[in-house]
């Protein structure tokens, strides 16, 4: 329940009253057109208030979603929105959106990884099923041919990717961690 409140909170910051940060409001919708209006459905129920989407990012009332999801809006002042969660909890939106950006970067990262890996499986099984090339001056062994270190080059490049992504994932999960 946390999870769904915290990403919800994240995307909803900027419709309220009091803000986290005017910048952070100017610069997201102020003067932004309006792509479309949604209705807000939480288990099965439409919420009174709908949501709005501005360059594709949904803002949603933070009172209207937070009650609807069983929590309360504990302060509502300058500067900070407090949440309490059905458990007791006390939700930041300002963490809440930092962990979310967190989450974020991490999936991108893991997604390269994923990239990186099949390009990886796809070279290897180049190399494993190709013994040489025939060309107009006979057949070559495949490991002589150009074609060969620019595969290898490759496999090392996604390589050093991964390495330096699964460095940043474990750097970004440490933040994570910190705010939690």
């Amino acid at each position: 329940m946390k999870k769904i409140i915290a990403g919800i909170v994240g995307f909803s910051l900027l419709l309220v009253g009091t803000s986290v940060s005017a910048s952070v409001i100017k610069d997201a919708i102020i003067g932004k057109k309006v792509d479309g209006v949604a209705k807000v459905i939480v288990d099965g129920k439409a919420l009174e208030t709908n949501a709005i989407t501005i360059n594709g990012t949904s803002y949603v009332p933070v009172r209207a979603l937070t009650e609807a999801v069983g929590g309360k809006v504990v302060r509502a002042t300058s500067g900070t929105i407090e949440l309490k969660t059905e458990s007791g909890d006390t939700v930041n939106p300002e963490i809440m959106a930092k962990k979310s950006n967190l989450e974020t970067e991490i999936n991108s990262r893991k997604r390269e990884i994923e990239k990186a890996k099949e390009r990886l499986a796809l070279n290897q099984s180049i190399i494993d099923n190709t013994d040489e090339l025939v060309t107009t001056n006979g057949k070559i062994p495949f490991e002589e041919t150009e074609q060969y270190a620019k595969i290898v080059a490759e496999m090392e490049r996604d390589q050093a990717k991964i390495k330096q992504l699964e460095a940043e994932i474990a750097e970004l999960e440490a933040q994570l961690a910190a705010l939690e």
